[in-house]
């Protein structure tokens, strides 16, 4: 039986979907997939229309939210352990954002030795953001694996497979490039 890692965007227009073999390495491309939705269209009937049959146990989904709507930053602190830095990240970046993030979710990366100190990615997420993606995932009982931040999870993505890449992401509200 196939692995399959599937990796979707949505956008307010439409929503791509990439289907692999994810038993393969670099993985194989089974299917790349485009349909148009509207404001009124069921997210969640129309992503399992995509896959053609219902998720199976051995599926991964993963996508990522818009980077437009977070903050992120890089926090520098004397200790490296994963707990003291999930609690202070949200003091931190309260003290480095422009806005009030008491209902937004923060999440950061592991640190990484820096020349003072250890620094991480930190970055705050509106929790309604985060429902937006959730809610029509969990109402087709599509489970997500992994809910990345765009481009880092792109960025990510690619690197395990190629070097030197040119990351290139236009929509009709965002344009992103990076050199990975």
């Amino acid at each position: 039986m196939t692995q399959r890692k599937v990796g979707f965007e949505i956008t307010p227009s439409c929503i791509r979907m990439a289907i692999l073999d994810g038993k393969k390495s670099p993985p194989q491309i089974i299917a790349l997939l485009k349909r148009e939705i509207s404001p009124e269209s069921d997210i969640g009937a129309t992503l399992l229309e995509m896959l053609d049959q219902p998720p199976r146990f051995s599926d991964h989904f993963c996508t990522a939210l818009a980077w437009h709507r977070c903050f992120v930053r890089t926090l520098n602190f004397p200790f490296k352990d994963k707990n003291k830095i999930d609690a202070a990240a949200r003091i931190e970046l309260e003290s480095r954002v422009p806005a009030d993030i008491s209902a937004h979710i923060v999440a950061s990366t592991p640190a990484t030795p820096a020349e003072s100190g250890f620094n991480c990615i930190s970055v705050a997420v509106p929790e309604e953001h985060i429902a937006r993606i959730l809610d029509p995932l969990d109402n087709a009982h599509i489970p997500l694996q992994l809910l990345g931040l765009s481009p880092f999870a792109e960025a990510s993505g690619v690197l395990h497979w190629e070097e030197n890449i040119l990351l290139v992401k236009v929509h009709a509200d965002q344009f992103v490039l990076c050199s990975i």
